[in-house]
């Protein structure tokens, strides 16, 4: 199989602080979004609980948590802040097939 891995630069400039706040918060807010409709959809559809993404929601809320406090530790306001956020991509084996749908050892449907 070809194209194996994909690496995508998504973020990577200086931003003012509040800002780059609000670009970090909302990427994870969204990602927070998406992890709960996915959790629904596996548990009202397919009766599946995901210890696994409760876990990473449980992950997200507290980065969060620990950027308001990084934002919030800024001694000198005259500062700028440069985010990178690559986003890297393997493709692997399927573990198991299940009525068709593909779900892996973290109770995550892959998507064809």
């Amino acid at each position: 199989m070809e194209n194996q891995y994909l690496s995508l630069q998504l973020l990577r400039n200086i931003y003012k602080v509040n800002e780059g706040e609000s670009i970090v918060n909302q990427l994870i807010a969204d990602k927070i979004n998406f992890l709960k409709k996915q959790t629904f959809k596996l548990e009202e559809r397919q009766g599946i609980q995901s210890p696994f993404l409760e876990n990473r929601l449980e992950e997200l809320n507290q980065n969060i948590v620990q950027l308001r406090d990084f934002i919030n530790g800024i001694d000198d306001k005259n500062q700028e802040m440069l985010i990178n956020c690559s986003i890297k991509i393997h493709l692997v084996p399927a573990k198991n097939a299940k009525n068709g749908n593909l779900i892996n050892k973290h109770g995550l449907k892959s998507i064809n």
